[in-house]
């Protein structure tokens, strides 16, 4: 089956249904959405408990850690040409790593969040009607700069996609297609010392999300490519 077939089907939607609220429709979103790689020669994650990094330390562990650490066998890339528009991302900093860089991890790290967010917005750009929802639910090993360092990052990477979203329980598919550019900006605190910086404009959706210190709620962007 030829998987492209579902890169545009939010832009294909009938009427009734690009006017519904978005939490009304069923997106579809994958588990652990980054894991179809990662680095077993990498540590074992901060995400693991300490019983399981010391038994990691046996040259088999890791072996058997990469079967379970990897849910997924499609790059960010072919989830989305097949129609993936939620992406369940958990973040961890390598606290033994000098410079400041956040990798996705499951057990085991994965490529660096800066390579998975340029593949979706390169996705992203090329497909102005569709809509994904990008959750950051777990931060492993991040301090404030951390945090600030993936804003930052967000910021460089979708620049003008990115904008806030007030109120997504009421946003529908029609209004995003509709929304030009809004420039609108808003702070909010991540737990303790840490902030993140929204910043605004068109479509699609990111939210960030805690479960840890450094993040006790949620908060949700909008994120899109721009129309042509």
């Amino acid at each position: 089956m030829d998987v492209k077939c579902n890169e545009d089907w939010m832009g294909a939607l009938p009427v009734c249904l690009s006017t519904m609220p978005l939490a009304n429709l069923a997106i579809p979103g994958s588990h652990d959405s980054f894991s179809y790689w990662v680095d077993e020669k990498s540590p074992v994650g901060p995400d693991q408990a300490t019983s399981i990094k010391r038994l990691a330390k046996i040259s088999l562990v890791k072996k058997l850690m990469k079967k379970w650490s990897v849910t997924q066998n499609l790059t960010f890339k072919e989830q989305l040409e097949s129609g993936i528009r939620y992406f369940d991302l958990r973040v961890s900093s390598k606290p033994d790593e000098a410079e400041i860089e956040i990798y996705f991890i499951h057990g085991l790290y994965g490529i660096k969040v800066w390579d998975g967010l340029t593949e979706i917005n390169t996705f992203l750009t090329n497909h102005s009607t569709e809509v994904v929802l990008l959750d950051f639910n777990h931060f492993y090993a991040m301090e404030h700069e951390h945090h600030l360092y993936l804003v930052n990052m967000l910021q460089e990477v979708f620049g003008s996609k990115l904008c806030i979203a007030d109120c997504v329980e009421n946003i529908t598919l029609q209004y995003l297609w509709e929304k030009k550019y809004q420039e609108s900006s808003s702070d909010t605190q991540l737990g303790e010392n840490a902030e993140t910086r929204c910043y605004g404009c068109q479509h699609h959706y990111i939210r960030l999300c805690g479960t840890g210190r450094f993040c006790r709620n949620s908060y949700w962007t909008k994120l899109s490519a721009t129309q042509k």
